[in-house]
């Protein structure tokens, strides 16, 4: 039985590590900043609905730990006996809790020598294993970074299961599991006994650019283009005639480009690009797949770099171009992105903002297209209140 310490005990920690290790028999504790978060799992368990191909069940997570990030380092005994520790964070929050479990890992250097340790982030960000890489062997005294060199791996990995939940700290989560989480090689835990986890020797940059690029693509575009419609959940966006042919047209724009670009067949692509479907909808709120707008419609992330690649290779992205429109106009309350994209909109004019957004200069063809999209929506929302006030 192996040991696991997941780093962010929200949605993806509780809803994926922590079920898929607790039903494998692994001693599971989760680390968190959020008083709420850890205050809520004291209560000693939580449940997972989870939508399955075959038919859809509720499962209890109980006997882990919680532990919050304290000045005591509470934790440090799990960070030492340890076999896998997990990054279950947005990518932002990552520097700041390899920064917490620094002097911990260094003192196992000390105390737990021969133990090995295997190490992932579990984001959809790539290229985040150099920086952690280099944040480990820069915090790190000599002895510490001759231990890290052999005795831990530090391996990405490809997230291909949605869970939601009402807020960060909620026990009640609801997954769709219908493809297994995929860890690069090498892994020193024996995860033989995990469900739903598969070691991968490809490419892990490479599978998960173009996961980015086809899956999340989609779900972004679905999720912009729901809220805008009023939609609260993906499931009910999708069934959305006028909203499915945006998705659908998203992804004949993305394959073609992106299977020549990268060296991949069509085939392979739309297969990575379109997961199975559970027996029952899985519940995914539209605020959730859109949140952090900012990233997501950055320059060379989803919508803008493959609306890039099909511009280059003389297909017309329109229905990206639209999508990029939907995402300027997402104003979902909370989201800090959105928020400021919309605060840069009222300060610098749409045209201005798309760019700052996309980083792409501001005569750019996507800028000028998606600028005139996003009017004609501002329109339509503008007739809406005043048809509603009237």
């Amino acid at each position: 039985m192996g040991r696991i310490v997941v780093i962010g005990a929200g949605r993806e920690g509780k809803g994926h590590l922590g079920i898929i290790f607790s039903e494998g028999g692994w001693e599971v504790s989760f680390l968190d900043r959020d008083p709420k978060v850890v205050e809520a799992l004291r209560c000693g368990q939580y449940e997972v609905t989870e939508y399955r191909a075959e038919d859809t069940g509720r499962k209890v997570v109980s006997g882990y730990r919680a532990f919050l990030t304290d000045r005591q380092g509470s934790c440090e005994d799990e960070i030492t006996e340890a076999d896998v520790i997990a990054l279950c964070l947005y990518p932002e929050d990552i520097r700041d809790a390899i920064s917490y479990i620094l002097p911990m890992l260094e003192r196992r250097s000390r105390r737990n020598p021969s133990k090995y340790l295997t190490m992932f982030p579990c984001t959809n960000e790539n290229g985040l294993i150099p920086e952690i890489d280099s944040q480990i062997r820069g915090g790190l005294d000599a002895e510490g970074r001759k231990w890290y060199g052999q005795k831990v791996a530090l391996v990405d990995t490809v997230v291909r299961r949605p869970v939601g939940a009402e807020s960060n700290s909620s026990l009640k989560l609801e997954a769709g599991v219908v493809c297994p989480l995929l860890v690069g090689e090498p892994v020193y835990a024996d995860l033989r006994g995990v469900p739903w986890i598969e070691k991968c020797r490809a490419d892990m940059e490479l599978l998960k650019m173009l996961k980015v690029h086809t899956i999340n693509t989609a779900h972004a575009a679905c999720a912009y283009a729901g809220y805008l419609k009023g939609y609260r959940m993906i499931d009910e966006a999708k069934a959305d005639e006028e909203i499915s042919a945006v998705v659908r047209g998203v992804l004949e724009e993305s394959v073609p480009v992106l299977a020549k670009a990268y060296h991949i067949s069509e085939k392979e692509l739309w297969d990575l690009a379109v997961f199975p479907d559970s027996k029952d909808a899985f519940c995914d709120p539209v605020t959730r797949v859109g949140f952090d707008p900012l990233r997501k419609l950055a320059r060379h992330d989803r919508l803008t770099e493959n609306a890039c690649l099909c511009l280059e290779n003389g297909v017309d992205p329109k229905n990206l171009i639209l999508s990029i429109a939907h995402g300027m106009a997402f104003d979902a309350p909370g989201d800090a992105a959105a928020e400021t994209i919309q605060s840069w909109i009222g300060k610098y004019g749409i045209e201005q903002a798309v760019s700052r957004v996309t980083g792409l200069p501001a005569e750019h063809e996507i800028v000028r297209r998606a600028a005139e999209s996003w009017r004609g929506i501002e329109r339509r929302r503008q007739e809406k209140r005043e048809k509603n006030n009237q």
